[in-house]
């Protein structure tokens, strides 16, 4: 008889397996906001391509017009030179806006995890619902679900367990046989 020893040894050991499952699934929900975080933000960057696209479509009429009001006298040089310039600086946009769509495309593929080309097209649909929670609701189940919270609480209890065992460490161990 050890005085509890190997128990309190077995229940940090099952602490410990606790603890490191939290921690597994803190990874997990890492992953997958890394994913969400990428999905999102290649959506945004797909956005922005349509705002420069349409920029630069607006740009080009507006040195039309600058243009065609030059050439009848009514207006300076000047206007259709700072319409080139608007132009110029609406395609680089444009260009730089591209550049930001192919960055996150390559941060989504490499977020999933894929070795080869992101060879699907991504869905744009923000369909939101309404969820009624109060404020108390929700931080009680943040202290609930949270795996980081979870493990140290694991951890806890496994270091709890430890001390115990050391503790009987102190205490004698019996051992009887018979033939």
């Amino acid at each position: 008889f050890d005085f509890g020893q190997t128990l309190a040894s077995i229940r940090a050991a099952q602490a410990a397996e606790e603890s490191l499952e939290a921690a597994r699934s803190t990874q997990r929900d890492s992953v997958v906001l890394n994913v969400k975080q990428s999905y999102f933000n290649l959506l945004a960057a797909r956005r922005l391509l349509g705002v420069a696209d349409e920029t630069v479509h607006q740009s080009q009429k507006q040195l039309e017009q600058a243009q065609g009001r030059y050439d009848v006298g009514m207006a300076p040089r000047f206007d259709v030179t700072r319409a080139q310039v608007q132009l110029a600086q609406s395609e680089l946009n444009q260009v730089t806006a591209r550049n930001n769509v192919a960055v996150a495309r390559e941060t989504l593929r490499n977020a999933l995890g894929l070795v080869g080309p992101l060879d699907f097209d991504i869905v744009d649909d923000f369909g939101t619902r309404r969820v009624q929670i109060t404020a108390e609701e929700a931080l009680a189940l943040a202290y609930d679900k949270r795996p980081e919270l979870q493990s140290i609480q694991a951890q806890e209890r496994a270091r709890q367990q430890q001390i115990a065992a050391l503790q009987r460490n102190y205490l004698p161990n019996l051992a009887g046989s018979g033939a």
